[in-house]
């Protein structure tokens, strides 16, 4: 772990991966795999094919999915070949403590949920997935802050998802000395840049000139549950001149969606479980 800059403050943001020698180059951000490794997969190749080096995970790397083993694999896969910093999401938590404690956390949860994490945790079992991978929690980047979910303190996971979301979300960057969040969390990809107290989202899959004295709020989406959009992840290119600002964009994932429903469904969770986690691919 190493210290953030004195320009932006990470109190109460837990572990942060400090990297300012990511500050002028390309990065792939993306999160929310969820057990599907399938997507997983192809978003390591399409990066890889993409020719970027520096990636940021942001978590949540299981539950939903079937194929979890595959993913753990796959993560592997990018921090042997990856510039790689990995986060830390609100799903880690499901894992990270023992069985007895998993029940306590689950809370007023869904019987989805529930059913796809004490699933999951049969299929892991033995894994001490706090302690086989480098997690932090927070990633700071030039002017920008990575968190799973928001900016606010370790272990909130409001979403940042309205605009009054992202208005809030943009105060909070700024008071900590930041100008850009990336997040994920919500599964739903967003470029919005922050201006006279108005949230402004811009089209997503073509590259969008960001500025360091701007404010923005990037979604990267979901690589393994969109709910709406597609699998996405985000790509922020900081390999600026003087005269050119940095650019952000979108990238959609094509991959067999089949063959990962196919794992679903013959993975032996409840029926109404396996039909609700497929509904977010169909339509």
């Amino acid at each position: 772990m190493s210290r953030a800059p004195p320009e932006i403050d990470t109190t109460r943001l837990g572990r942060v991966a400090h990297r300012p020698d990511w500050s002028h180059g390309r990065l792939a951000l993306l999160g929310d795999i969820h057990g599907n490794n399938h997507a997983f997969l192809a978003a390591y190749e399409a990066i890889k094919r993409a020719g970027l080096t520096r990636v940021a995970i942001h978590g949540d790397l299981l539950s939903y999915g079937c194929t979890p083993n595959e993913c753990l694999a796959t993560l592997q896969r990018f921090l042997d070949d990856f510039d790689c910093v990995l986060l830390a999401g609100n799903h880690e938590a499901f894992y990270f403590v023992d069985a007895q404690d998993t029940e306590v956390l689950f809370g007023p949860h869904s019987s989805m949920i529930a059913d796809s994490i004490r699933w999951t945790r049969t299929q892991i079992e033995g894994l001490d997935l706090a302690q086989s991978f480098p997690w932090h929690d927070t990633a700071t980047i030039g002017p920008m802050i990575v968190r799973h979910a928001n900016p606010y303190r370790q272990g909130s996971w409001h979403y940042v998802d309205l605009e009054d979301d992202e208005l809030e979300a943009a105060t909070e960057i700024e008071a900590r000395g930041a100008r850009w969040l990336v997040v994920g969390h919500t599964h739903r990809p967003r470029l919005t840049r922050v201006e006279a107290n108005q949230a402004r989202r811009m089209p997503l899959e073509i590259p969008v000139a960001i500025r360091q004295e701007q404010t923005w709020i990037f979604n990267t989406g979901s690589i393994g549950q969109p709910r709406g959009n597609g699998s996405t992840w985000l790509e922020i290119d900081l390999r600026r001149d003087d005269a050119g600002p940095s650019t952000a964009r979108v990238h959609r994932l094509d991959y067999n969606i089949h063959d990962h429903l196919e794992t679903v469904k013959s993975s032996g969770l409840p029926d109404e479980t396996i039909a609700r986690l497929c509904r977010y691919f169909v339509g």
